[in-house]
């Protein structure tokens, strides 16, 4: 750590102030942004957003020895917090169900062609007993 300026405060966000300014002022001199402003949450949701599509391979792998690791804990916490789980699931349900019925139509819209491949497979491994295949 270097010091740039001996900056008396009264408060922690007014030195945060003072470090997101040599921040913009300096290129490289911190890793992280010491103060996010509006104007950074768009740069940062698509910093993020490339740094998923980039790394999604490696992070996908992690993701599966996590919980390949952590199975057994994670069943542990499902059997004891059960009711509460299915509880908050209803509740997010409720107080989304504008959002997830548009996130519905939208991905039947954009993945018509895969649907209607599942479905017919589905009709062909599941022949009615009486022999009528339908579809």
């Amino acid at each position: 750590m270097t010091l740039l300026q001996d900056f008396p405060c009264d408060r922690k966000d007014q030195l945060t102030s003072r470090e997101r300014f040599y921040y913009d002022l300096l290129p490289n001199i911190n890793r992280q942004r010491p103060m996010i402003l509006v104007s950074d949450k768009e740069t940062i949701y698509e910093e993020t957003k490339r740094y998923l599509l980039l790394n999604k391979e490696r992070l996908t792998q992690a993701r599966k020895v996590y919980h390949a690791n952590h199975r057994e804990e994670r069943k542990k916490y499902e059997l004891e917090n059960g009711e509460k789980i299915a509880e908050y699931k209803k509740r997010y349900r409720l107080e989304n169900k504008v959002k997830i019925a548009e996130y519905m139509k939208r991905y039947r819209l954009d993945n018509k062609v895969k649907i209607a491949e599942q479905n017919k497979r589905y009709r062909l491994e599941n022949v009615p007993k009486s022999g009528i295949v339908t579809g």
